[in-house]
């Protein structure tokens, strides 16, 4: 059990994230829903450790997390200038020789002889993800996984989540589409105000879809009526 206690953190004198609380549950996909700016970026950088925490703690199975113990995907990966594609996932399999980089590149056909840095933005996300399949480690953070890719590449991810979701992998997983969260996951914890407002499970997926849809149609309705004036 991964178990997110009270975490708090921020930039400066900005607090972002104002006491975080959640668990997730091995092979499971927990999503994280939140509107633009409401910190799931930031959470997932202060899991990782990429941005230290001011308060709060994690753990795996009632002991400190680690970051050894976490893979994370940024909405944008980021690559080595002057590094291979190959090179690249040489690097992240040192933990795993059992990896097989050709094989797994089978179902991407990366040009691995290339420079990833010239990779397009979806060529860059698939060799991010088959650099965290060569780490194999218990937790993976996914932020924005399906933006920038193709149709064929977005059933591909999902498939390899729900492989990795049997595998006993704790999966966390944002993205700025409702739907696909409510498609894959198993339960999606709300991100608002710094806090996680609640963590709906499969079946209240519709009630969650509904609070959304009610909140933004509510403030979208005050805003409107004041530009479309009656003539």
């Amino acid at each position: 059990m991964l178990n997110v206690e009270n975490i708090k953190a921020g930039y400066g004198d900005l607090e972002i994230l104002k006491g975080v609380s959640f668990k997730a549950r091995p092979g499971t996909i927990h999503g994280i829903l939140g509107v633009n700016g409401s910190g799931k970026t930031t959470l997932f950088r202060t899991l990782h450790g990429w941005l230290p925490k001011r308060n709060g703690s994690l753990s795996l199975n009632e002991t400190p997390l680690s970051p050894k113990q976490m893979s994370f995907m940024q909405t944008k990966p980021y690559c080595y200038p002057y590094i291979k594609g190959k090179e690249y996932l040489e690097l992240l399999r040192i933990e795993n020789k059992d990896y097989k980089i050709d094989a797994w590149n089978e179902i991407f056909n990366l040009p691995l002889d290339r420079l990833a840095e010239d990779y397009s933005t979806g060529m860059t996300k698939k060799l991010a993800l088959l650099g965290l399949l060569a780490q194999d480690r218990p937790v993976i953070i996914l932020d924005e996984p399906f933006s920038g890719v193709d149709v064929a590449s977005n059933e591909k991810f999902q498939e390899i989540f729900q492989r990795l979701k049997k595998d006993g992998k704790i999966m966390l997983l944002s993205s700025h589409l409702l739907q696909t969260l409510t498609h894959i996951c198993d339960e999606i914890s709300l991100l608002s105000d710094g806090i996680i407002q609640k963590t709906f499970q499969k079946d209240e997926f519709p009630s969650l879809e509904s609070l959304i849809k009610s909140q933004i149609k509510s403030k979208l309705d005050a805003q409107l009526n004041e530009l479309f004036v009656e003539k």
